[in-house]
């Protein structure tokens, strides 16, 4: 996954006492760049996941070219890819039909941005609805 790099706020960050060891800060970040950057972390995350589990552990069959850390990233877009597949046999006793379907989708719906931000990046993945494929970029727009 890479980032651009957000570009510099303009303004300054707001600082404020509100009270005795209480503060109001206001970030002069963007929402979309805060946003991509708890993607990074989540996504870092992941990476030292993989690092802890499979410095222990053999790769799974098929990974052994990738580094623990590919591989706890590799592993997280793997289980996201499969949410939206499984979360259609998802029964939740006492759910209304109506509820059970409204419930579904939001799941279907985190777990496709989520997949889409990780294998794509913030810019690309984070207003689809849908899953997307390499096939779905120009050459260039990947990178």
């Amino acid at each position: 996954m890479r980032f651009p790099e957000p570009a510099e706020p303009q303004d300054e960050d707001q600082i404020e006492e509100v009270g005795p060891g209480r503060w109001r800060i206001k970030l002069a970040w963007s929402k979309e760049a805060l946003e991509q950057a708890g993607y990074e972390m989540t996504y870092w995350y992941m990476s030292k996941v993989g690092q802890a589990i499979y410095s222990k552990k053999p790769l799974p069959e098929g990974w052994e070219n990738m580094s623990p850390e590919e591989a706890g990233y590799n592993a997280i877009k793997m289980m996201l890819y499969y949410i939206p597949l499984r979360i259609k046999y998802f029964r939740k006793p006492g759910l209304s039909r109506e509820r059970l379907r409204s419930y579904r989708q939001r799941i279907d719906r985190k777990a496709t941005r989520l997949y889409n931000v990780y294998s794509f990046g913030y810019p690309l993945g984070s207003d689809s609805k849908e899953m997307l494929w390499p096939e779905d970029f120009e050459e260039g727009q990947r990178d």
